[in-house]
């Protein structure tokens, strides 16, 4: 399972307008299908790697690797413009500055995006509020809110449907800033190493 999606100007323009923009509640009925579809594909996904590229709310731009592995792990890996490894495994979260090789720990109880590495994921989870939700073409972008970490904000994840893969991860702070990562390349369920999700400072 291996696929490089290329999001056409018309399709990333509505993806852009859909993160940002106020939500009204809706019928959610009208997308059970797409639900189902795409909460299938994160709870077959035990792991995942990808490729991606992060545009900060101020127009920075970083590149690098995401690792995906449940229960509880997360490593995103950036290459450009600074080496940078930050880890998520479990209650805990680690901050490495390669180039500095300083290491730093911190809780990860408040990071919302461990909602993507839940050994189940459920749509009809009361932790979980699905905010809004649109489709254009292949592509469904859903807004959710993690209600035990609403102050962190919400999450806006985008999938193409044909075949399923998480494109795009949004980050919406309570500001309504937008951190957008683009996925390519994504792999699912290949064997990774739980070393990858283990911080370690290296000797000079």
């Amino acid at each position: 399972f291996a696929s490089s999606i290329a999001i056409t100007a018309p399709v990333a323009g509505f993806l852009k307008e859909e993160a940002s923009r106020s939500y009204e509640k809706k019928n959610l009925s009208l997308f059970e299908k797409e639900i189902k579809k795409v909460f299938n594909y994160l709870n077959e996904a035990k792991t995942i790697s990808a490729n991606f590229v992060q545009t900060s709310p101020i127009g920075d731009v970083s590149e690098g690797k995401f690792y995906l592995k449940k229960p509880s792990k997360i490593r995103w890996e950036y290459l450009t413009p600074n080496r940078i490894i930050i880890i998520l495994n479990g209650n805990l979260l680690s901050y490495h500055d390669l180039e500095m090789n300083q290491l730093s720990f911190g809780s990860a109880d408040k990071n919302i995006a461990s909602f993507l590495v839940k050994e189940k994921i459920r749509y009809d989870d009361p932790d979980v509020e699905i905010l809004d939700i649109a489709k254009v073409d292949n592509i469904l972008s859903m807004v959710i809110k993690i209600l035990s970490k609403q102050e962190e904000g919400n999450l806006n994840l985008v999938f193409s449907l044909d075949p399923v893969e998480l494109i795009q991860l949004n980050i919406i702070n309570p500001s309504g800033e937008i951190t957008y990562i683009n996925f390519t390349d994504a792999k699912k369920n290949v064997t990774l190493s739980n070393n990858l999700f283990h911080a370690q400072k290296f000797s000079k």
